[in-house]
């Protein structure tokens, strides 16, 4: 078990090797992992555990921010100035993140835990921002574009479905099965019921759930503890 420790160590040293500077790891342990880097792309890995995960980062100064322990994690960056930021996180699993376009950004808060998305970031200058101490479930999407532009009078000039930012509170805690669309704001310590598809803003303390969205209780909170009753 040593020696392959070992071996994996050193084809990552190797990688390390042949990339720019920016690729660049601390305090971390990576195991099975795929690099597949362009040139201007800066890589920062800091306190963080890896395994299964493959990233693929194409185009021109490209970010990838990582504090976390993740598990089967995929991320594909295309584009110019795009960057995914993952602060201090608790863990994801079964995680892909697709950033595509010119500066996109992707911002995950310090102890936020996924346990299967699939989170896509595309346009020019949109973000999708979750919070701190969020609890997303399995099978979640989200997605700050429709990827397809749609025109008007046949005119490719006149594109009717921009791309907009995507922004989820602190404390929040979102559901099996959820899809969040694009434009929409979550306010802090609110619940997505399993299931629900957001597409309008919801205040805090808000417990949401259906297709469409509605709110069925206000002035709620959370643990991230079982229930024991």
């Amino acid at each position: 078990m040593k020696k392959i420790i070992v071996k994996l160590f050193t084809l990552l040293y190797v990688l390390r090797s042949r990339l720019e500077r920016g690729f660049n790891i601390k305090n971390s342990q990576i195991f099975l992992c795929v690099f597949k880097l362009s040139r201007t792309s800066q890589v920062y890995i800091h306190n963080s555990y890896l395994s299964k995960c493959n990233y693929f980062i194409s185009g021109y100064n490209n970010k990838l921010n990582l504090c976390t322990k993740a598990f089967n994690m995929t991320v594909r960056m295309k584009g110019e100035g795009n960057s995914l930021i993952i602060e201090d996180s608790k863990q994801f699993d079964n995680v892909k993140f697709y950033i595509k376009g010119k500066h996109c950004t992707v911002r995950i808060g310090q102890g936020t835990s996924i346990n299967g998305a699939y989170l896509l970031c595309m346009g020019h200058d949109v973000c999708l921002d979750i919070g701190e101490e969020c609890m997303l479930a399995d099978e979640i999407d989200i997605w700050t574009s429709d990827s397809h532009p749609i025109f008007y009078n046949n005119n490719p000039i006149e594109t009717i479905n921009p791309s907009q930012s995507v922004i989820i509170g602190n404390h929040v805690w979102i559901g099996k099965k959820v899809s969040i669309l694009k434009g929409v704001t979550i306010g802090d310590n609110s619940i997505i019921g399993m299931g629900s598809i957001v597409t309008k803003d919801i205040p805090p303390n808000s417990l949401v759930v259906g297709n469409p969205s509605r709110i069925i209780k206000s002035c709620i909170n959370w643990d991230r503890n079982h229930i024991t009753l």
